[in-house]
């Protein structure tokens, strides 16, 4: 690889997104809009939004939002390969692509859409085939939701991508030059298979197929050759076909009659599919051996153009409640039109055509799983009519599976909904809600059991009151993934799972507030009080008044893995106040994926979705504080998300209309507004809330995220009389927009209450109590964050009169001379120019050459980086 080609363009690439590389660098996303601008894009774009991940594998991937010169919504997905990249750009009704080698010019260019290509519809899957499947995958499933316990894989669909040898020629002397090695065309080929995946994803979110709740998303595992079967193989080939490619032969086609076939494809797509798709055939048994060998879910063949021409891709149409036996999980692919197969995924999650197209008035699966075509009135910048991508032509393709809740374009006035909601068959048109309601039959076809992404990490800031160390942040904390805010505790997950604590509480007097909340355990107690097992590693954190939660980590096969552990007060025995059970887990408590802590009580969300509660509130109606906050409702049912508040609770039911959040659902103080005895309207949900994807409880109000991002509070605070307990933490500012994160603090002894919220620009805005900093209860600017790096907020916490924070951390700035960027400049860089001299290789210094003065300048920064 040329190391130094890489440097470079990596750098100047990511300096445009405002990003600056550097060794093992895992920073989720940057805004640095303001610098895409410099992209060579056919019009001028002004860029709102964008993001950059690093995958596993070290791709980078770019996702931008703007507007060009000519008022047209744009969005922008580009990849980054160890060798090449690829990319894709939706601006002014057109689709362009970019792809080459890195340090090549990115070149947008006019393409067909990947959804405008022929497509001959949804396949069907012979019955035969499909218990053939059943019996290799061996997976339990359903349609709607069905969770197989045996993949963990729960966020991904893992792709295979093959390529015939044939098809690889084709695609090298498609390019431009014509490439002669084709081998020399596979990093090409690969930065588009990642580009496919990419763009993919990036829909699903657009689409809402991805939801604040849950993201649903695809993974390619691998890109591997489809090798020949021995009738491939000399004395078998027929001459060369009239224009040959490179040598690559046809072999004779006994069933024809006339003609030939491309070796081992046949003449059309769906022949094609019919054999790739069954395992019992050469090279479906082939494919199966690397579909298992990779536990990916679909398989996408890339070979040479149909012969005749006309089709550019065919999938198979998930078409009945297969559950998981992946018969469907199959495309065929023209390997010169790779992003084709975004519409033939569509097929294999169940979506159809529009009405009329593929398929007539009908579509096997659900009665909504159509496509959309739509008009939008500003016939100048969007020419009439537009479609989602599964609709075939006409019409202006759009990056977007139908979906009535999605507007599209983003922002314009003229928007049009990409989907449409009425119940009269055929006209409904939801593919999104049709993905998510196959998503968990698709992604346990074969399962991978990789554990999802881990969460971004960063430093933790704290801010507000620090009268017990609460907000002085230990010199010693690692980069967390989760924080916490207490009363007047702080509770962290570092990114090594290990769980850390500071403020009140790290000596246990039983004397207020001193209950040991901040003693993490190393070692947990023997039972009742405990397992006496270690508290070792664990994924998740709460911080309650006087108490602290964490849920264990250990692998799905050990029992331990998603245990709750408490400490601080209410431990098991201890009745008088401020011990009320909170810390005492029950012990027929199974594994959890979330905690929350309230003032005197427990909430967990189990991996069954099952809501649990102990501590105060068992009962309704007893002395206070046992105010129902614990009596979790019979009819609750699977649930999304949880928030436990001073005295009352809320959760998110799984389910709604569209399955994108669900209905709140509050318990405990506050079903009523007399302004007394902690009833403040905490628990009277709002009729007009409609369905959200999180929940956050402060100590007498309520914050609800709603699915279209937009925040509403109620109980407490819709007041601002600068007096207990209203001081406006309920009023939602109109500067709020557009939130991906919430929380809310207080404490009734503190007498103060805030929301703190993280905007889509990854910016904080907060208000309520603390706004300032007066010195004097309850405002010491706990909703007053400081001024920092725009790198954007990660995770927020609000406590009782401090809040904490996750900052993503800066990255380190680029180092001329660090050829092997492992952030040093030492003999291994001497050793890379040594190699490279006089070759572009280790070119240091921008002339195009490895000499004396690329030496020079590794000499003068000789060393560690800055």
């Amino acid at each position: 690889m040329n190391r130094r080609t890489l440097l470079t363009v990596a750098t100047l690439f990511a300096a445009a997104l405002g990003y600056a590389p550097h060794a093992n660098d895992s920073s989720p996303a940057l805004d640095g809009a303001a610098r895409l601008q410099t992209l060579p894009t056919p019009f001028p774009i002004t860029w709102t939004t964008s993001k950059m991940t690093v995958s596993a594998d070290g791709n980078r991937t770019y996702v931008a939002k703007g507007t060009d010169s000519r008022g047209s919504h744009s969005e922008l997905v580009f990849t980054e390969t160890s060798e090449a990249f690829a990319g894709s750009l939706w601006t002014n009704g057109r689709r362009l692509t970019a792809h080459g080698r890195l340090g090549d010019p990115v070149r947008f260019q006019s393409t067909a859409a990947a959804f405008a290509l022929p497509c001959l519809g949804g396949g069907t899957v012979d019955p035969n085939v499909e218990l053939l499947h059943d019996r290799v995958a061996g997976h339990a499933g359903g349609i709607a939701g069905a969770n197989d316990a045996a993949c963990i894989d729960a966020e991904t669909v893992d792709v295979l991508m093959v390529y015939s040898g044939c098809g690889l020629e084709q695609y090298a002397a498609a390019q431009n030059p014509p490439i002669p090695d084709p081998m020399d065309a596979l990093p090409l080929l690969k930065a588009e298979c990642a580009n496919a995946i990419d763009a993919m994803n990036m829909i699903l979110d657009a689409s809402l197929v991805s939801t604040p709740a849950r993201t649903r998303h695809l993974r390619l595992r691998s890109l591997q050759a489809l090798t020949p079967d021995s009738n491939c193989q000399a004395p078998n080939w027929d001459p060369d076909p009239p224009n040959p490619i490179f040598g690559c032969n046809q072999l004779a086609d006994p069933e024809a009659g006339t003609g030939s076939i491309w070796c081992g494809e046949e003449t059309a797509f769906s022949a094609d599919l019919a054999v790739f798709s069954d395992p019992s055939t050469p090279f479906g048994g082939l494919i199966d051996q690397y579909r298992t060998s990779f536990a990916a879910d679909l398989v996408v063949v890339l070979r040479v153009a149909s012969n005749p021409p006309g089709d550019a891709s065919h999938g198979m149409q998930k078409s009945v409640n297969s559950g998981c036996n992946g018969a469907s999980g199959f495309s065929v692919v023209d390997i010169t039109a790779v992003d084709s197969v975004i519409h033939e995924w569509g097929h294999n999650f169940g979506c159809c055509h529009e009405p009329g197209a593929g398929g007539v008035y009908t579509c096997s699966l659900f009665p909504y799983s159509f496509a959309h075509r739509f008009f939008i009135p500003d016939g100048t910048t969007f020419p009439p009519p537009t479609r989602t991508l599964m609709a075939m032509q006409p019409g202006t393709a759009i990056p977007r599976f139908s979906n009535p809740e999605v507007l599209f374009p983003p922002g314009n006035p003229n928007a049009q909904p990409t989907g449409t909601g009425q119940t009269q068959f055929p006209y409904w048109s939801d593919n999104a809600r049709t993905i998510r309601e196959t998503f968990d039959d698709v992604r346990c076809y074969r399962c991978a059991d990789l554990p999802p992404p881990p969460p971004p990490a960063g430093p933790v800031v704290c801010f507000g009151s620090n009268s017990h160390g609460q907000s002085a942040t230990p010199g010693s904390l690692l980069a967390c993934t989760d924080v916490a805010a207490g009363h007047l505790h702080t509770v962290a997950l570092q990114q090594d799972g290990m769980v850390r604590a500071w403020g009140a509480g790290t000596t246990m007097t039983n004397l207020s507030p001193n209950y040991g909340q901040s003693m993490v355990p190393l070692i947990l107690p023997d039972p009742p009080y405990g397992d006496g097992d270690y508290l070792g590693t664990c994924s998740g954190v709460a911080a309650g008044l006087y108490h602290s939660v964490a849920i264990r980590m250990r692998g799905p096969s050990d029992p331990l893995d998603g245990v709750v552990v408490c400490w601080g007060a209410g431990r098991v025995g201890q009745f008088a106040s401020p011990h009320y059970n909170q810390s005492a887990v029950p012990g027929n408590l199974g594994p959890c994926v979330k905690v929350a802590a309230g003032h005197y009580h427990t909430l967990a969300l189990g991996r069954d979705a099952g809501v649990s509660a102990w501590g105060a509130g068992a009962t309704p109606f007893g002395p206070w504080p046992h105010l129902g906050q614990s009596a979790v409702p019979d009819s609750l049912g699977p649930c999304l998300d949880i928030a436990a508040g001073g005295y009352h609770s809320l959760a998110i039911q799984r389910g709604g209309l569209t399955e994108v959040g669900g209905p709140v659902v509050a318990w405990g103080a506050g079903q009523s507004n007399s302004g007394s005895y902690s009833e403040y309207g905490q628990s009277i949900v709002p009729t007009l809330l409609g369905n959200c994807t999180a929940v956050a409880a402060g100590v007498f109000h309520s914050v609800g995220l709603k699915a279209d991002g937009t925040v509403q509070a109620w109980g407490a605070g819709m007041t601002n009389t600068n007096t207990f307990p209203n001081y406006g933490q309920s009023i939602v500012p109109g500067t709020a927009g557009v939130c991906t994160a919430i929380s809310a603090g207080g404490s009734y002894l503190g007498g103060g209450s805030h929301t703190l919220v993280i905007k889509s620009n990854e910016s904080l805005a907060a208000w309520g109590a603390g706004t300032v900093n007066s010195g004097v209860t309850p405002h010491f600017g706990q909703a007053n964050p400081p001024a920092l790096p725009a790198t954007g907020w990660v995770k927020v916490s609000a406590g009782g009169l401090h809040s904490a924070a996750i900052v993503e951390p800066v990255p380190a700035a680029p180092c001329d001379g660090d050829l092997n960027l492992d952030r040093v400049r030492n003999g291994l860089d001497l050793a890379v120019i040594f190699s490279a001299w006089g070759t572009p290789s280790g070119d240091c210094t921008g002339d195009g050459f490895t000499d004396g003065a690329d030496m020079t300048l590794l000499l003068s920064g000789w060393g560690n980086c800055p």
